[in-house]
């Protein structure tokens, strides 16, 4: 893991949810994206009110790369881009950076959301999580 990613948290568990929903929605990113494509980089816990757990990992070159990189053209099983801009960092540069969107068909949608959990997998590359939607 990059010195830098030691400032922030491995994980942040118990978010509230505290709804029902067919899908949930992640703008997200990813820095430091260095590790092999299709390697999974986090997982995102849906824990729901019967007490069930469901488990979706999040898989750098899928669900995203990089947001310093160039994303990949689109297509079946290649990150969305949901946001590209810049920040003062990247303009320096002449840069552009991307977030990403990540759709999550709930397994159990008769049943509420109690909380969610985003868990990093402590690799070199590290997730980024900036809002939560369910729909």
């Amino acid at each position: 893991m990059s010195r830098e990613a030691n400032h922030f948290p491995d994980q942040v568990t118990g978010i509230p949810v505290k709804v029902k929903g067919r899908r949930m929605r992640f703008l997200l990113g990813a820095s430091f994206g260095s590790d092999p494509k299709g390697t999974p980089i986090a997982k995102f816990v849906m824990h729901h009110a019967d007490k069930t757990v469901s488990e979706r990992p999040l898989v750098l070159g899928h669900d995203a790369v990089d947001w310093w990189v160039a994303p990949p053209p689109p297509g079946e099983g290649k990150p969305v881009v949901a946001w590209s801009g810049s920040n003062p960092a990247s303009r320096a540069q002449n840069a552009t950076i991307h977030l990403y969107v990540v759709t999550w068909n709930n397994p159990r949608p008769e049943q509420e959301i109690e909380s969610l959990d985003f868990i990093s997998a402590k690799r070199i590359t590290a997730p980024f999580l900036v809002a939560v939607t369910v729909v």
